[in-house]
Parts: structure tokens; C-alpha cells; sequence
């Protein structure tokens, strides 16, 4: 499945019980979340199966790259569910059984350090990866599976506020795409198993579409494009015939709604939504605001010819305009980390560019940069001094580069010490060329480690990476020279 009919699976708000064996007999297993599919299958569009992304399994999981399935991630386990699985006086902290020296009791979440919350089933702290079920939240919430974050249960008075673009608030409290279905458009049917709008041929985009048909955005269907133009006779007038694709273009690019928008200053303010009709004339960059406070989630869809995908590039942009967040030819997904109105630019390679943005604002999780930022690439890697560092923070898709210089043939060590619960970063040596990995440490847990021994060279990079989103505070040592006693 295509990642926009992903991603518009990840606004759904909804928990099912587990079914093994499809009602309709199509060999399909409908879900609402990872919990409702068997064995290490991940829940991709309301249909168990192979997974694609780290959000297609459950918050402890990350989805495997060699076989596409779900696989735990390194500092979780399956030994234990409930403390009652543990010895006498052990108690069960996300996944592992842990004597009471080694955890932190709790009540409710004030009683956790921060970015750990109380795991109400065994009263422990553990790493705040969010919820999966309604029973991970307090009284009066429930688990909003997109966002993976526990939020006041809905009404139909603030439906609005609470669910956001597209969603509907059930009897339950619950946001869903829909429950009946008139709330569908032209050509769909609620899906009563899993609360969402289903069609033969469905669409949120053109790449949503089997290959010669093209997304129609009033009915969201799946149709045959109109017949392709040979000459400039088939199309409207005021319009030429490009013969490369078949298609009628302007004959002088025309400016769209949002215009003048070239520059940062000039940026059109966007809310949650659907953006259609937008357009990139020859070297043009169009620039978007987006109004966010600290903790807000944007994600932004790009709507786009699916062979110019490659041509295109969205950016994200601190509100100071310097700061680049994230740039992609399809989606950007990031959480403010300060108020401000952030800035979107797009721009594209090609003459002339049509394209759509569709925007969601949620509720995330912010991460604070340490002082060492930015330090996210070898040539902005930060000089590493003998000595032990703490308090280095690493962020969602983020990565921590440092350099260090030694002698010829001098032994050195670099470790990193982290909180497991917080999540298992990894270690990278990499040769003085900037590229050439040399090692990476794969520990299962704390600390992880690199060593020089026996290599050439006198300049070294190490990165600082997790395979998954993850915010973990860590300690980086250096010892140049021999290896400290016990080690």
C-alpha cells in the first residue's frame, strides 16, 4: 500500500479486538492496531501484514527490515508481561523481569523521571514510548493509535478541536474516520470492523492508484486519466500539448492563490487541511508558514506526479528561517520544539510543477538539542576531548558526530552510557575519510562501546544514531592511551 493511504491510516483512533481469521473469507485479517494481527504481523491500513514502517507494529516494536515484520526494540523483551510472570520481589519493566533495586515505582506518571511514564499494570516507570491501548491512559482518555498519545475522549460538541481534519467523534469518545457511511464520499462505505471509508478503488493520491489511472480528488476514486494530447488541437485553448506526457499544459505558467510566496517574509500561513492547486513556475520557490506551539506534530503529505516525485523536495525550517528541520520529496514529520511559525519550502527541478500538500497537526513529543547542536554531519562534527561528557541528548532522526585526533598507533576507547529504558542508541567508528565504517557497536544495552586497536590512521569520526525515532539522554567518554583497569 501506498505511503499516503499509510498515512491517513495513522490519524485513525481506534482499538479492536483481536480477530485471527477474516469475516469475509478474502484470507485478510482486518485491524485497528499491531494488537489485533497474529504472530509478528504489522497492521498496515487496517489489513495484517507484512509491515513497511516503524508505526505499522506496536510502540515497543520496530518493523525488521530483513523480513518485514515486527521485532521488539533493543531494550524490550517478551519474558514477562505482569509482575506476577517474575520471582517473588522482581518486578516486570517493559518486558524483562528486574529486581526492585533496579526500577522505579510509581502511582502515576508525576512519579517518573521525565520521558519515562507509570506502566499502570505493574506500577513501574518505563520509557515513554506512548500507548497502544486505552488502558495505558488515564480516566476520561483514550489511545489515540496515530499519534501513539493518550488524549481526552471526544464529543460531538469538540469533535472539531479534538479530532481534527477528516475525523469524526463516535459514541465511545473515540475519533474514526467514519461510523456511517453517509461520512464517506461519493462511491465508499464505512467499514464497520475497522471505522474507516473503503471504496474498490479508493485514493487519497494518483500514487494511491494501479499504473494508467490517476486519483479524482472530488470523489477520491480511482479513474483512466482523459485521453492524452498529440497536438496543441486536443487541448483547451489557452493550453499547449506537451507530447513528452500526453497532457495539456498552460501555455505561460500562471502564478497560483498562494502567490507572491518566494521568499521566507512572504510565506502564506497554512492550517490542518488539504492544499490543492499549488504550483512551481520556472525557478521558483513557493514558502508556507505553519502557526505551531512546543509539542505540536506536523505532518505534511506532498500530492505529486509520482515520476516527478524525484524532482521535488518539501523543507522544513525552524521560525528563524536558518534552521533546517527536514527535507523529503514526499512527507515531512517533525515536533516543534519552541513556539513559532515554522516554514515549509518547496521547490522542484522541473519547468513547471503541479503539486498538493495535506497537513496534520497532532500532539508529539518535543526534544531539546544540547548545547553541542548542531553536530548532525561530519562536517559539523564536534571535537571530542579526553574526559567523560555528559548530558548529550540525542533527538528523533537525529544523529551526533564527533571527531577525535591520536597519535600513530595510540590505543583509545569511546563508550556511551545511556538509560536502556529510554531506548538503545548505537556507536559508529568511522574512518578519517568521513565515510568508511570501521565498527559499530551492537550491544544489547548499556554501555556501547568503540575501540581503535590495531587501526590506521590518526583522525576518527564517531556517530551517535538509533534505527528508530528516539529521544535518549547519554554520556560519551573518550580514554586515549591504555584502557582504564576493569575494562
Amino acid at each position: 500500500m501506498k505511503r499516503s493511504l499509510w498515512w491517513l491510516g495513522c490519524w485513525l483512533c481506534a482499538c479492536g479486538a483481536p480477530q485471527d481469521t477474516p469475516a469475509d473469507g478474502s484470507g485478510h485479517v482486518p485491524c485497528a492496531s499491531r494488537r489485533d494481527c497474529p504472530g509478528r504481523q504489522g497492521c498496515l491500513d487496517g489489513i495484517c501484514g507484512p509491515c513497511s514502517r516503524d508505526r505499522d507494529c506496536a510502540a515497543n516494536e520496530y518493523c525488521s527490515p530483513l523480513d518485514q515484520l515486527c521485532a521488539l526494540r533493543p531494550g524490550f523483551g517478551d519474558e514477562c508481561s505482569q509482575n506476577g510472570d517474575c520471582p517473588l520481589g522482581s518486578f516486570c519493566v517493559q518486558g524483562f523481569c528486574r529486581g526492585a533495586d533496579q526500577v522505579t515505582p510509581c502511582l502515576n506518571d508525576l512519579g517518573c523521571p521525565e520521558g519515562q511514564r507509570c506502566d499502570p499494570a505493574n506500577l513501574v516507570c518505563v520509557l515513554d514510548l506512548g500507548c497502544d491501548r486505552d488502558s495505558d491512559c488515564a480516566a476520561g482518555e483514550l489511545c489515540d493509535l496515530g499519534t501513539r498519545r493518550c488524549r481526552p475522549a471526544c464529543t460531538p460538541e469538540n469533535q472539531e478541536a479534538v479530532c481534527g481534519f477528516g475525523l469524526v467523534c463516535t459514541e465511545e469518545g473515540r475519533c474514526v474516520e467514519c461510523f456511517r457511511d453517509d461520512q464517506c464520499g461519493v462511491g465508499r462505505t464505512c467499514d464497520l470492523d475497522i471505522l474507516r471509508c473503503r471504496g474498490q478503488n479508493a485514493c487519497l493520491t494518483s500514487r494511491d492508484c494501479p499504473f494508467g489511472q490517476v486519483c479524482n480528488l472530488q470523489t477520491l476514486q480511482c479513474t483512466v486519466p482523459p485521453p492524452a494530447c498529440l497536438d496543441n488541437r486536443d487541448c483547451p485553448l489557452g493550453s499547449d500539448c506537451d507530447t513528452a506526457s500526453g497532457q495539456c499544459r498552460s501555455s505561460g505558467c500562471r502564478p497560483d492563490r498562494t502567490e507572491p510566496n518566494d521568499a521566507p517574509d512572504l510565506a502564506a500561513v497554512l492550517k490542518a487541511g488539504r492544499q490543492d492547486d499549488l504550483g512551481l513556475c520556472p525557478n521558483d520557490l513557493d514558502w508556507f508558514g505553519v502557526d505551531l506551539a512546543r509539542g505540536d506534530r506536523l505532518q505534511v503529505l506532498v500530492d505529486i506526479d509520482l515520476f516527478a516525485a524525484d524532482h521535488f523536495r518539501l523543507a522544513l525550517f525552524a521560525p528563524d528561517a536558518a534552521r533546517l528541520i527536514q527535507e523529503d520529496s514526499l512527507q515531512v514529520d517533525a515536533t516543534a520544539d519552541v513556539d513559532g511559525r515554522y516554514l515549509l519550502r518547496a521547490r522542484s527541478s522541473d519547468p513547471e510543477r503541479a503539486y498538493g500538500l495535506l497537513l496534520k497537526i497532532s500532539q508529539g513529543v518535543p526534544c531539546d538539542n544540547d548545547a553541542w547542536e548542531p553536530n548532525d554531519g561530519v562536517l559539523q562534527a564536534t571535537p571530542l576531548a579526553i574526559g567523560r561528557w555528559p548530558g548529550r541528548v540525542l533527538c528523533p532522526y537525529d544523529e551526533d558526530w564527533f571527531v577525535l585526533q591520536r597519535s600513530a598507533g595510540e590505543p583509545f576507547e569511546v563508550r556511551i552510557d545511556f538509560d536502556p529504558l529510554q531506548g538503545v542508541p548505537l556507536l559508529d567508528l568511522i574512518g578519517g575519510d568521513g565515510h568508511t565504517l570501521l565498527l559499530r557497536s551492537q550491544a544489547p544495552g548499556t554501555p556501547q562501546t568503540v575501540s581503535g586497536d590495531g587501526l590506521a590512521g590518526t583522525r576518527f569520526y564517531l556517530r551517535v544514531w538509533a534505527p528508530q525515532a528516539l529521544s535518549s539522554r547519554y554520556d560519551v567518554t573518550l580514554s586515549l592511551g591504555a584502557k582504564p583497569a576493569g575494562r
